[in-house]
């Protein structure tokens, strides 16, 4: 039995729009016995909005850069917090970057309501105290360019003592010590699995830690120059990377 670990967005998920080819050799991946999830920035609730354009189900799920872990049944297997005192603080301090926060429970950000929005998924706030009572999970701001995140990175991550990853141009802020790869180790000691048997695929820097996981992680072509030296492989899509393991399967 194999393990496929894929990133969400930029990945899995491209332009707003999920590639059929991919939906196609997911179902296949699960079909030859294997175990198909994501390994996500995102919190739960902002992956299961999505489950009606698809046929299958993702058999786990690391969400949140690696603080939460669930089964299939979405059990939790980890769950890490944030301090909601410390995030209030930051959002006020970097008040001209826009933030979205993950908790438990909702998926909050600063950024303003346009007209028209109908996104149920998240709540658009104005005031950090509507912040009080949630359980954080994690959280990410926005900046203008790559450049500008990278030069901030090292400044949140002495201010917090959380561990900050580069994703394009945002920072993700997750509970010192998490990374996809902390998640991964979550779901293998549950699954009673090798490591070896672990596949990873993503696109970005943050997912560095499960790409080098192992020899198994790819990412893209389009991906940056810094990430794709690390990974094992680079391919062209999900489906491209499925096919290959399941080729070295047979």
């Amino acid at each position: 039995m194999k393990i496929l670990a894929s990133d969400f967005d930029g990945t899995f998920y491209v332009d707003s729009a999920f590639d059929p080819a991919d939906l196609e050799a997911v179902k296949a991946f699960q079909k030859a016995g294997n175990l198909f999830g994501f390994c996500t920035g995102r919190p739960l609730n902002g992956i299961t909005p999505f489950f009606d354009q698809w046929d299958f189900r993702p058999d786990f799920y690391i969400v949140n850069t690696g603080s939460v872990v669930l089964d299939k049944e979405m059990h939790y297997l980890l769950q890490n917090r944030i301090d909601t005192g410390l995030v209030k603080d930051l959002v006020r301090e970097y008040k001209d970057e826009h933030f979205f926060i993950h908790s438990k429970d909702n998926y909050f950000t600063t950024l303003p309501k346009r007209p028209g929005d109908k996104d149920s998924m998240i709540t658009h706030i104005e005031d950090v105290r509507a912040l009080d009572g949630e359980w954080i999970n994690s959280f990410s701001f926005f900046f203008d360019t790559e450049q500008s995140a990278r030069a901030h990175k090292q400044e949140v991550e002495e201010k917090t003592g959380l561990s900050v990853y580069i994703n394009n141009t945002i920072l993700d802020c997750i509970p010192k010590g998490c990374s996809k790869a902390t998640g991964l180790d979550v779901l293998v000691r549950h699954l009673g699995v090798s490591a070896a048997d672990v596949y990873t695929i993503g696109d970005s820097f943050n997912d560095l830690p499960m790409i080098v996981y192992n020899e198994n992680g790819a990412t893209f072509h389009r991906s940056p120059q810094e990430v794709q030296a690390q990974a094992g492989a680079v391919v062209g899509s999900v489906a491209e990377w499925i096919h290959r393991i399941l080729e070295a399967d047979s």
